[in-house]
């Protein structure tokens, strides 16, 4: 029989549980991250970890992907549902590295954040503009620009950041510069994701820094939609 958990407190929040603790039998403790959704089933990753770690990420000293990569030879599950936190969750055995997988959240998804008021946010729509541009809105309606810097086999990643939806259509058409659209919203707030290539569940993990702190190389020039010259490649901040 596989080892069961039960949820002990929600960590994240959005139209569903997205990141929940747990403890065994034994009262050891467990973290877990949501990883898709399918016809209402939530399927999670979870993975044992320390109390003092879990309190790291609860009061934002680490990033959640960080934490499930830490312990690289622990086991680690996955489990289903999860909605319901007074419920047991089965633990499903899974082999090899988990960071060989695309289970993992996207960098600098904090639970703690204190300029941010919003969990982390879930995409509604994922509108390619070209190779490296994305457009995208949540499911409050807030439109962004993707712009996609890396790649592995599995899965592209982008910095995501809130635009106006004026400034987004006159970036689109070529009349202003990547500069001025992300200059156009006033929150000045960016994200990280990974789209996975057999998930269609987006969820953005907010910067800790202002877009004119982690997105200054993006600033420092003029790159335009149609332009032949793609922008510098963005780092995500570090934990």
């Amino acid at each position: 029989m596989n080892k069961t958990i039960r949820p002990t407190k929600v960590l994240d929040y959005y139209d569903g549980v997205l990141v929940f603790t747990a403890k065994d039998a034994a009262g050891r403790q467990y973290i877990g991250s949501i990883i898709d959704s399918d016809n209402g089933i939530d399927r999670y990753l979870v993975k044992g970890a320390a109390p003092e770690r879990i309190k790291d990420l609860e009061e934002g000293r680490i990033d959640l992907r960080r934490l499930l990569l830490e312990n690289p030879s622990a086991p680690w599950y996955l489990t289903y549902d999860g909605n319901a936190p007074d419920q047991p969750l089965e633990l499903r055995p899974q082999d090899g590295p988990l960071a060989a997988t695309d289970f993992l959240p996207a960098d600098g998804y904090f639970i703690a954040d204190a300029d941010a008021e919003l969990p982390p946010r879930r995409i509604e729509k994922w509108l390619p503009i070209n190779e490296i541009y994305t457009e995208a809105v949540d499911v409050n309606g807030q439109q962004y620009i993707g712009i996609h810097h890396s790649e592995n086999p599995t899965e592209r990643e982008y910095a995501v950041i809130p635009a106006s939806g004026v400034a987004l259509y006159e970036f689109k058409a070529g009349s202003i510069s990547l500069r001025k659209l992300l200059l156009s919203h006033p929150t000045k707030e960016w994200y990280t994701t990974r789209i996975r290539s057999d998930s269609t569940l987006i969820v953005l993990g907010r910067q800790p820094t202002p877009i004119t702190e982690g997105c200054a190389n993006l600033l420092a020039g003029d790159y335009y939609v149609g332009s032949a010259v793609p922008p510098p490649e963005v780092a995500p901040s570090p934990a």
